[in-house]
Parts: C-alpha cells; structure tokens; sequence
C-alpha cells in the first residue's frame, strides 16, 4: 500500500514539476515582451478545456487541463500582407487568396488581428526591432536553462554525489543470493553469516591493507578482493592511528549479495 501511495505522489510531484518548469518557462516569453510594450492577451499552461482563468488588465491567466505545455498570445506575430496594400498605420487583410496555404495563411492573420484594437497599431509584436524579438524568443529557453542549473546546482551542493570510498557505510548479518525473489527479504537462520561479520567489521572502519598490500583507493581495494577470488584473505581495518587486524576474511563461496 505504502508503495502505491509513494508511486502516485511522485507521479503527481512529476506532472507538477513538469506544469511549474512550463509556466516560468511562459515566463520567460511574457516579461520581456510586456516589457518592450507588446500587446499579451493569454498566458495559459496545458492544453485543452480551461479549468482556471482570471483577467488582469489586458491579458486572461489560467490553467488548461493537459500540462503538457503551454502558450503566451502575443498580438501581431504575423505581419500584415505585403500584397494587401497596407500603408502607415492602417492594417488591412486581403479578402481572398488562391491556394490552400496561401489561404491558411490568410485566415491566420484575420484571426491575429481581430485582437487588434485602435492604439494597438505600435504594440504589435512584428513592429519591434530585431533584438527585441530575439528576446523574446529566447527568453523561455533561457529561463529553462537557469532552472536547470539551479536545480542540479542545488543537488550537487545541498545532496552532493555517491563517491566510492574505502571506508564501510554498513556491515550486512547474512548473506543472500541475489535473485529476483530475495531482493527485499531480510536475514533467516538458515542464511550464512556474512564474511565481513564473522571477521568483525564495522560501520566506519577504513580498509587499510588487504594481504599485506596497502590500499589507497576504492579501485585498487575493488580489484584487489577480485583478484582474491574465493581464497582467505588477511585485511588490517581501523585508522591510521588505530590500526586493527581484524580476523581473516574466510573463503568465499558462490558469488552473491552482501
């Protein structure tokens, strides 16, 4: 039960993640092209049927129900026809066109510039310089980018990464044969002590040596047990200031979990 509870909780902290990373994602485009004075009418994260919304100024916010993405309107992304004859700061639409592209074409910029009112003339979005719009553009990759440094900044800083070292985090009691079916079951008294508890190892001892040869790294210590196979093998465990010899580690039979 427990299992099913910790699954949907991450699967719900996913879907929230993947909607906040969307909406400062929104972000990144919204800010600076309010910003240079473009018209913003909706700033929507998901798809589909709107399940919030509210209206300040100028521009609706809201929620769609599929976060799987999301969009900002900015008016006048599409410039006017440069075969419609538009002057100064009239904006006129060709009526009809031949051609089903010609058309689609056509009938997406009626639909852009329904929004445009009286006065909107200057705050159309074509109408900026060129480094505006590639401010704009870029903004929400940019604030993607940010985010992610952000968050695997605050991993490798706050958490910090697995690193092998030649020190014992735990001592297992038995050993178990790694299959499928003994994955998470705990020790029986038909099970085996473990070798590094029969030879009193214990959690926060360093392995000095292994058969008189000195270890100094988590590799070397790695191939040394490998090359010992299933012999006996002598290990000094402890601190350099405190050095203990542990009892010898006994033969080790097939391979298994510890």
């Amino acid at each position: 039960m427990i299992t099913v509870v910790m699954y949907a909780l991450g699967v719900v902290l996913f879907v929230v993640g993947v909607a906040v990373s969307i909406g400062l994602h929104e972000v990144g485009h919204l800010v600076p092209a309010k910003k240079f004075g473009v018209k913003v009418t909706q700033y929507f994260v998901g798809f589909g049927n709107t399940i919030w919304s509210r209206r300040k100024g100028e521009t609706e916010y809201g929620v769609k129900a599929i976060p799987l993405g999301g969009y900002v309107k900015l008016v006048g992304m599409l410039p006017p026809d440069p075969d419609s004859g538009s002057t100064g700061d009239q904006l006129r639409l060709r009526k009809s066109n031949t051609g089903m592209f010609t058309q689609i074409i056509s009938d997406a910029r009626a639909a852009e510039y329904e929004l445009v009112e009286p006065g909107d003339e200057k705050r159309l979005f074509y109408r900026l310089p060129w480094w505006k719009k590639v401010i704009v553009m870029a903004g929400g990759p940019t604030v993607n980018l940010v985010l992610a440094f952000l968050l695997f900044g605050g991993v490798f800083m706050l958490h910090g990464i697995d690193k092998p070292t030649t020190t014992v985090d735990e001592v297992s009691d038995c050993v178990i044969a790694a299959t499928e079916e003994n994955l998470d079951r705990a020790c029986t008294p038909a099970d085996p002590v473990a070798p590094a508890r029969q030879a009193g190892l214990q959690p926060g001892d360093e392995i000095l040596a292994i058969n008189g040869v000195e270890v100094t790294s988590w590799e070397q210590l790695s191939g040394l047990i490998r090359a010992n196979e299933a012999g006996a093998a002598t290990m000094a465990a402890g601190s350099p200031a405190a050095t203990r010899r542990p009892p010898p580690l006994p033969p080790s039979g097939p391979r298994s979990r510890m």
